[in-house]
């Protein structure tokens, strides 16, 4: 039997679990154990959790972390190889259709071009200056929440939190260039009708046009849900960062360019 198989991925705050959201409620199976919702995902996340500990093990085999920056090589094995084929060995065995909603799997697309040379890709991505702003939201909030009950030590954490933000602006943004940048690279290695590439602030307008790819031209048997159904607009801040480094901001604004440029090739306007 034919396997229909689709990649969410992109930079993390960029839209990926919004998508995951809807298309697990128009029918897709993005796996048997899903995280679940936190405070900066209130609808949940969406990831398959063996997908997620995978990735973040290669991660930590790259002495890296989430928070990937500018020039940090990512390197595989063959035992990773391996095991992401387990993996999909797994998920092929419980469904002749299915989805993986992941992030962290943006820095490592070549591996998996190998190990799933058919697979198909939505790749949501937003402005940068929104993405920037929503990680740093993110983590000043979880200081709070991580140091309940302790109001002194929240106070200070978020002061020197405050005193370091361009420094930590600036490094978000120098992730948000690297797992961008990794989405153009594997974009010139797969051929349109396997990739779809659509700014998250398009999504809602035209998610029946995004469905209809999805139904029709890849062959998923999905049951059509308004995405205005799900999404809640306050839950996509679109507050923009301030000052950022100006060879960087240079940086992520011919990133951003050529994205829309590539959403006009492989997208759905």
């Amino acid at each position: 039997m034919k396997k229909r198989i689709l990649f969410i991925v992109g930079m993390h705050r960029s839209g990926t679990s919004l998508a995951a959201n809807w298309l697990h409620a128009c029918g897709l199976d993005l796996g048997n154990e899903l995280i679940g919702a936190t405070f900066s995902n209130v609808k949940g996340h969406f990831e398959d959790l063996d997908f997620v500990e995978f990735h973040v093990k290669l991660l930590r085999f790259n002495n890296n972390n989430l928070y990937a920056k500018l020039n940090e090589p990512m390197t595989t094995n063959e035992y990773h190889e391996a095991k992401a084929k387990s993996l999909v060995y797994l998920r092929n065995l419980l469904s002749s259709q299915w989805g993986v909603k992941q992030p962290r799997i943006t820095l490592f697309l070549p591996l998996w071009r190998k190990v799933l040379p058919l697979a198909r890709y939505l790749i949501p991505f937003r402005h940068y200056k929104q993405v920037v702003f929503s990680l740093w939201n993110r983590e000043y909030k979880k200081l709070a929440i991580k140091n309940q009950g302790n109001d002194e030590l929240i106070k200070t954490l978020q002061h020197d939190f405050l005193a370091k933000k361009e420094e930590i602006c600036n490094n978000y943004l120098s992730m948000w260039i690297r797992h961008n940048q990794e989405v153009l690279e594997h974009l010139s290695h797969l051929e349109t009708d396997r990739k779809l590439l659509v700014e998250v602030k398009d999504f809602v307008a035209n998610d029946k046009a995004i469905f209809d790819r999805l139904t029709e031209k890849w062959e998923f048997e999905l049951n059509y849900v308004p995405l205005a159904s799900i999404y809640e607009p306050k839950l996509m801040h679109q507050e923009e960062i301030g000052t950022l480094n100006t060879n960087l901001h240079r940086l992520a604004e011919e990133t951003y360019q050529a994205l829309k440029e590539q959403a006009k090739i492989s997208g759905i306007f």
